[in-house]
Formats: C-alpha cells, structure tokens, sequence
C-alpha cells in the first residue's frame, strides 16, 4: 500500500504493524497519563513548607528563678578564666621553639 515513493498513504487503511504502533502509544500516553496525575498531587504536597514552631519566650537573666543558672555560670566562667591565664603565662613564657 505504500507507492513508488516509499511513503504511506494517509488515506489508505493502516497496516498491521502501523495500527500496532499506534495502539502501543495511545496505551502508553494512557499509562503516563495516569501516572502523573497520581504523582504530581503527592509531589506538591510534599514541596509544601511545614508550620513553624513558636520560638519560647526570652527567660529574664535577672529573676530569682535564674539565679541558680547564673551562679553556675559565673563559676564555669572563673574556672575557665584561671585555665586560660595559666595557659596565656605559660606561653608568654616561651621564647623559643625549643623551649615549646
């Protein structure tokens, strides 16, 4: 059914192999089809920004209910303190690289 140029004529019936081909892509533009309109609502959803949690209201440093927490942080403070003099002495001591 094709003439002396090679080309099908498109108003001849379709061969067993065209219609077949034909078929195969109307199935599988079906199943893509289908797939994305199950997919892509799931892929929105997921791109969606979750809610934000409230940050906690600032604890005044002053209150009496934080005075345990600034004692202890006072006194890490001055342990850390000494360390660092001791380890800036220490240091300053040195005066050449044998002596490190």
């Amino acid at each position: 059914m094709t003439p002396e140029n090679g080309r099908a004529n498109f108003l001849d019936p379709p061969t067993p192999a065209m219609y077949k081909g034909k078929v195969m892509q109307t199935r599988l533009l079906a199943a893509t089809l289908f797939a994305a309109a199950i997919l892509l609502p799931t892929c929105t959803v997921a791109q969606t920004t979750p809610p934000r949690i409230p940050t906690p209201p600032k604890t005044d440093s002053n209150s009496a209910a934080n005075a345990p927490r600034l004692q202890l942080t006072n006194y890490l403070d001055a342990i850390a303190r000494t360390a660092t003099d001791a380890r800036h002495t220490a240091v300053t001591a040195l005066k050449t690289k044998a002596e490190a």
